[in-house]
């Protein structure tokens, strides 16, 4: 006989099963949904980061030069990029420039007249609504979702964990007295500046220059050195007319060569090897010119200072020339022959303001190589 109570209960277990069947269609959906736009949203997010990071350190690259550069290469390398093929635009306010702590890990953004000492630039960009440029999302509008806003920062220093060894030549001449004071300043930021960006193991000393030459400082690992050239610089009195006895003479006129001799022997007979190499910064305030009282003529201490830069570069020594033109009467011509003495991977600096000595001068420690900090 045809048992109706057992086709009824079938029923029920057939219904039963459609219905385990459909909640499990729609968790499979959901799952297809998520694994799709997750995987999506992540490779969207990791063009993004790419992006901020060739962004920030193409706006540190730029710290050397200036301020405004920064931002502007900055802004335009993430011009460049795209993430997920949506456009990636920033606004200047994207980018920061600023000083980075890398023992408590912080960011610190300047203005004013302090943004020329940034070492570090932080580039933020946003994929978002209210930008217009949310990330779409394939499957997520069935539950009421079709976009959402990604962010993504990184932030660049210039200066790495490795050692330099650098030899400061400052011009000590009678021309440069008036501005020596600003000169030690900035002579002390680029002592600074390469405590903070290198190795305590780079070596850095201190030679000053008339007619003649004087090492006031030895070279010197950081570590050990730093009260040191720091205390001898801030000490550092103007050269002497009369009566000098071991002080350097103003009326012996100006020898660049003396200067960049002892530098050289001090870097080559260092027992040191730094990994970035050595080099001489010269601080003048023009060409080599002689006196009444020296042996020299003008054009033999021109070619004398060109013979000791060609000496120094031969042992791979760079140079970069910091030119203070103030006090010159020629200044094109003292800036074309101090740019001549460039050597390796130095580089020639130039201003007219004695104030700005210190912020020319951090150029130099700028050009350290980049690093992504965060």
């Amino acid at each position: 006989m045809f048992n109706q109570k057992h086709v009824k209960k079938r029923g029920r277990r057939r219904a039963a099963v459609v219905v385990v069947v459909v909640i499990g269609l729609v968790a499979m959906l959901g799952f297809a949904v998520l694994t799709v736009d997750v995987g999506y949203l992540y490779n969207v997010r990791s063009d993004l980061q790419r992006t901020v990071d060739a962004a920030a350190l193409a706006g540190a690259s730029a710290l050397s030069i200036s301020p405004s550069e920064g931002i502007n290469r900055a802004v335009a390398c993430a011009a460049l990029n795209n993430a997920g093929g949506i456009p990636v635009g920033l606004e200047g306010a994207d980018v920061q420039l600023g000083s980075w702590d890398s023992i408590g890990q912080t960011f610190t953004p300047l203005t004013g007249e302090a943004i020329q000492f940034a070492d570090a630039c932080r580039v933020t960009a946003s994929l978002s609504s209210a930008e217009g440029n949310a990330v779409p999302l394939f499957f997520s509008g069935v539950f009421g979702r079709s976009s959402t806003d990604i962010s993504a920062s990184a932030t660049a220093q210039f200066g790495t964990a490795h050692t330099w060894d650098v030899m400061i030549v400052q011009d000590k001449s009678g021309s440069f007295t008036d501005a020596l004071d600003l000169a030690k300043t900035a002579d002390q930021a680029l002592v600074q500046c390469l405590a903070d960006h290198t190795d305590n193991e780079s070596q850095i000393g201190f030679v000053t220059y008339t007619g003649t030459a004087k090492l006031n400082v030895p070279l010197q690992s950081l570590d050990i050195g730093y009260d040191q050239i720091m205390s001898t610089i801030d000490n550092l009195d103007p050269c002497c007319w009369w009566w000098c006895g071991g002080k350097l003479e103003c009326k012996t006129g100006t020898n660049i060569a003396a200067g960049l001799d002892i530098a050289t022997v001090e870097l080559v007979n260092s027992s040191g090897t730094p990994e970035m190499g050595t080099a001489i910064v010269i601080v003048s305030d023009g060409k080599p010119q002689g006196t009444t009282w020296t042996t020299y003529t003008d054009e033999e201490l021109r070619d004398m200072a060109v013979a000791s830069a060609n000496a120094a570069a031969a042992q791979d020594i760079s140079i970069f020339t910091i030119y203070y033109a103030g006090s010159s009467s020629t200044p094109e011509e003292d800036a074309e022959f101090l740019e001549g003495l460039v050597r390796g991977n130095g580089t020639f600096h130039q201003t007219d303001d004695a104030d700005e000595l210190s912020s020319v001068i951090w150029k130099i420690c700028a050009s350290l190589p980049l690093m992504l900090v965060e």
